[in-house]
């Protein structure tokens, strides 16, 4: 039991040095921690999916060769009583038979049936009968849109499948989405904490200036007041601060999966991608990619194969059938065999059906197909102008950020040559300390707006390759 309890401390002590050693997380190595820690969660969803795939794959087994093969045996045992009651007969008739097909259901909508059987009875060890026989059937609808319903359970299966595997991405696009705000909500308030930690430490240096000269008669009591009041909002600012971590460390830990109290680092810089997406390729790549449209798609051919159905109702259908059969019945013990009196049978049947009256159902049905095939084809329409609507939006947005993270850049550039001017200043003694204190909170100020515009720039070119439907390639950009 002790060994069994150290290797578990061994285990953990490694994990924890794992996390709070290792390298800082970066936005990818994030990603990938909640992937694979949320593949249980998503356990049932994935299972759902296989589901449906295999119900797709029983759907087109419809269109497969398909082999059949019968077996049987049968006794019969008669019992016969003449008049002389002291006088009584058996026989046994033991008829073994098989039967060996071939079934093949075509996307056209005709059923082929091949079949060979053997039957044979055996009276007693002498006397036999034996048939062999040749079975065929062919069935085809003669209207072009009834040679065509065999699709149906196939459209209905590819539907389940995309709604399955769109339900899929959903949740893991949700989930890459949640980890990149909460991986940037992060990082910010890393940053406050660090900032705040900076102010108060300033304000301490000011209230510290503030007493002395207090005590040198060179400032007043009041003005002194005012330094602490504000050296104490310093201090209720890092307080929230610490708090506001805090919560943002529990609920990005708590979607990586690891132990709330872990230590982890982040990235100190923002790696941006840059990649420029043209409106027309950004909107056309939707189009194709978005499950949502497949789904409708799917739904739209489904709604004109039914309306197709139904007028193929009014269209006849034609049926062959063929049969041939060879028996004999022989008797071993007169010296007869099978080929001595054979017997031989033919049979072609043609069936032609057509549909007469229904009672105005075909109709009704008819005016209910048509509103459904208008109704998913609108449908879809709005579908595909909404996401170009919202991808457009998504493509402005993004594009006025990146020119503002280039103007704040340069912004950040200014200040940076300010601060840099006027420490030499201060040194100088040509400025005071509060107005290099100053300098270098515009400098700060330059820096976290450049950051948050970078943030916003990650954020929403994510949202766009989602509507996109590349957000896993998006996903893999970061990794470089």
């Amino acid at each position: 039991m002790f060994r069994v309890k150290l290797i578990g401390i061994i285990i953990l002590f490694f994990f924890y040095y794992e996390i709070s050693n290792s390298q800082p997380l970066t936005l990818y190595d994030s990603i990938e921690r909640a992937l694979n820690y949320n593949q249980t969660i998503m356990y049932a969803i994935q299972k759902n999916y296989l589901s449906t795939q295999s119900q797709l794959n029983l759907a087109e087994s419809a269109y497969r060769l398909k082999m059949n093969l019968n077996l049987n045996t049968l006794q019969n045992y008669s019992r016969s009583l003449t008049q002389n009651i002291y006088y009584e007969s058996w026989s046994q008739v033991t008829t073994p038979n098989f039967d060996f097909g071939y079934t093949l259901l075509t996307p056209l909508g005709s059923r082929t049936h091949l079949g060979f059987g053997y039957q044979t009875q055996i009276f007693d060890s002498q006397s036999f009968y034996s048939s062999p026989q040749l079975n065929f059937t062919f069935q085809q609808p003669l209207s072009w849109a009834g040679m065509q319903s065999g699709h149906a359970d196939i459209i209905r299966a590819k539907r389940n499948f995309v709604t399955a595997g769109m339900s899929y991405q959903l949740q893991k696009e949700g989930l890459i989405i949640a980890v990149i705000n909460s991986y940037f909500q992060l990082w910010q308030a890393f940053r406050n904490v660090e900032q705040s930690e900076y102010d108060l430490e300033s304000a301490k240096r000011v209230l510290d200036i503030a007493e002395l000269r207090l005590k040198a008669g060179q400032l007043s009591e009041f003005e002194v007041m005012n330094i602490r009041v504000q050296y104490q909002v310093a201090e209720d600012n890092l307080a929230v601060a610490q708090n506001s971590l805090q919560t943002q460390l529990r609920a990005f830990l708590w979607l990586l999966g690891h132990d709330f109290n872990a230590e982890i680092q982040l990235t100190a810089e923002i790696q941006m991608d840059t990649t420029n997406f043209n409106l027309d390729y950004a909107i056309q790549t939707a189009l194709q990619n978005r499950l949502e449209i497949k789904q409708q798609e799917i739904s739209l051919e489904l709604a004109e194969l039914s309306l197709k159905q139904i007028n193929a109702a009014a269209y006849p259908t034609l049926s062959l059938k063929g049969n041939y059969s060879f028996s004999s019945q022989y008797d071993v013990s007169l010296g007869s065999s099978f080929w001595d009196y054979p017997n031989r049978y033919w049979r072609f049947q043609a069936n032609l059906s057509f549909p007469i009256l229904d009672g105005g159902a075909r109709s009704n049905q008819l005016q209910i197909a048509k509103y459904a095939l208008d109704i998913t084809q609108k449908n879809l329409n709005l579908f595909k102008e909404g996401i170009a609507i919202a991808i457009e939006e998504n493509f402005r947005s993004l594009q006025l950020n990146q020119n503002r993270i280039k103007s704040l850049t340069l912004n950040l550039k200014i200040a940076e040559e300010a601060l840099k001017i006027a420490e030499l200043r201060f040194k100088q003694g040509q400025i005071s300390s509060t107005e290099i204190e100053n300098i270098r909170q515009r400098y700060t100020n330059a820096q976290r707006s450049l950051n948050s515009a970078k943030i916003s720039y990650i954020t929403q070119s994510a949202q766009l390759a989602k509507a996109m439907g590349i957000l896993g390639e998006w996903v893999e950009r970061q990794k470089d």
